[in-house]
């Protein structure tokens, strides 16, 4: 009987994380502007942090888009005239805050982050930009942002600052919902969780309430700080008839189902299959855990100063 006690009350408890772990999937960057289908799958996870979240298999490993992150780093950095080598460390880096779901996610760090309460705030608030701010506080948010990618790129900061930093920019024009004095913020406990069901707001879908308006914006703010680190004026023709196809094709109507990397030039952005993204893997394993806290920590302290 003690067994079967000891056994119920581990199943109840593992019922209640995965719970928890559903209500907090739209917190941050599960869903970066648009779902793409489970084929197209980050890595799987194990962990030390499995006496929580359990070892990681899908289906509870959760599939991260690749579009507002990856797909738009990438496509902008090469449209800004940078190499191959650059254009794919900045695609890679830009998304492993999602890739990386177990250590730097915001669903599942605000789980095992209620043990470690710093860390989780430097994830949730700094990283995926959940800082509950008013219009004010959104608009200090992108400048700030903006400013830390352009010193990062004018001193030469390793690539991987660099992607984090365009990570929580593309998720401070994301991560908004309409008020009546103007945008705001998902906040730092509960994310956009109720926000991303069928009937909510679906912030991190490009085609749906004029959500790609917001995304357009954090496109031209990227090329215009890559252009300007490059120091070259870019494709600006590729990057007009981009902006035309993404607003008219938002014109047909709501449909949290389009992908913009559609309208990106070549397939390379579209990582169909998820082959890109395996690759940076290989990059992803290179990262220095201490090396990421204090940049973290540095993040966090900057937002907030």
């Amino acid at each position: 009987m003690e067994a079967s006690n000891t056994g119920y009350a581990g199943a109840c408890s593992c019922l209640a994380t995965l719970a928890l772990m559903t209500l907090l999937q739209g917190c941050a960057s599960q869903v970066p502007f648009n779902a793409l289908p489970q084929s197209e799958a980050v890595v799987e996870h194990t962990d030390f942090r499995a006496d929580l979240v359990g070892t990681l298999r899908p289906p509870l490993t959760p599939y991260y888009a690749v579009d507002g992150h990856y797909s738009t780093a990438g496509y902008v950095a090469q449209l800004a005239g940078y190499s191959s080598e650059k254009v794919h460390e900045f695609s890679c880096y830009s998304q492993t805050p999602d890739q990386e779901a177990v250590h730097y996610s915001a669903p599942y760090v605000a789980v095992w982050g209620i043990f470690n309460w710093p860390f989780r705030h430097e994830i949730v608030n700094g990283l995926h930009s959940l800082h509950g701010g008013d219009a004010r506080a959104v608009a200090l948010r992108r400048g700030k942002l903006k400013r830390l990618i352009e010193t990062s790129l004018s001193q030469g900061r390793p690539e991987w600052e660099t992607g984090f930093l365009i990570h929580a920019l593309g998720d401070s024009y994301a991560h908004v919902h309409g008020t009546a004095d103007g945008e705001r913020a998902y906040g730092e406990f509960a994310g956009h969780a109720l926000a991303n069901l069928p009937w909510g707001e679906r912030p991190d879908s490009i085609f749906v309430d004029h959500h790609y308006v917001n995304y357009l914006e954090y496109v031209n703010v990227l090329f215009e700080v890559f252009t300007n680190a490059n120091k070259t004026p870019g494709d600006t023709e590729s990057l007009r008839r981009f902006r035309e196809e993404i607003t008219a094709e938002a014109a047909k109507g709501n449909d949290a189902r389009k992908k913009v990397s559609f309208f990106m030039n070549g397939t390379v952005f579209s990582d169909m299959g998820g082959g890109s993204l395996r690759q940076c893997a290989t990059l992803n394993e290179k990262l220095d855990s201490k090396e990421v806290r204090a940049f973290l920590d540095r993040l966090s302290r900057d937002l907030e100063g």
